[in-house]
C-alpha cells in the first residue's frame, strides 16, 4: 500500500499518527487518503471517533447501507484516527489494510452522496 509520506506532521496528519507511518511499513495499521467533496466540514478529530462517526451517519442518513457499514466499523472500534476536510478524507485503522481498504469503499460511496447532496 503507498503511503504518502509527504503529508507526515502536516495539518491533516497530526505528528503523533505520522510518527508511526514509515517509507516501508505502517506498523500494522494502514492509512487511506481520499478525494472528498469540497463542501465537508472537519467533523472527524482524533480521540472522537465513535462520537464522530455517528454524525457522518446521520449525515448520509440512517437507512442507506453506507452508513450501516460506517456506523459498524464504530461499534466495532476499528477506528483509529479519522479526520475529514475540504480536500480528503484521512483514516487510520487498528485492524491493518484490510480494514482501511474496506473503509475506502464505503468513504468513496459517501462521498459521491455528499458531492450529489450539495450539487442539489
Amino acid at each position: 500500500m503507498q503511503i504518502p509520506i509527504a503529508y507526515k506532521g502536516t495539518r491533516q496528519c497530526p505528528k503523533d499518527v505520522a510518527d508511526r507511518i514509515t517509507n516501508d511499513k505502517v506498523d500494522d495499521r494502514a492509512i487511506e487518503w481520499i478525494d472528498s467533496a469540497q463542501k465537508l466540514r472537519i467533523l472527524l478529530q482524533l480521540n472522537g471517533a465513535p462520537r464522530i462517526l455517528m454524525d457522518l451517519y446521520q449525515m448520509v442518513g440512517r437507512n442507506t447501507y453506507t452508513a450501516r457499514r460506517i456506523k459498524e466499523l464504530a461499534d466495532l472500534d476499528l477506528i483509529e484516527y479519522c479526520t475529514l476536510d475540504r480536500k480528503q478524507v484521512v483514516v487510520l485503522t487498528k485492524k491493518g489494510e484490510r480494514a482501511a481498504t474496506h473503509l475506502k469503499a464505503m468513504l468513496d460511496v459517501l462521498t459521491e452522496k455528499t458531492i450529489e447532496a450539495s450539487n442539489e
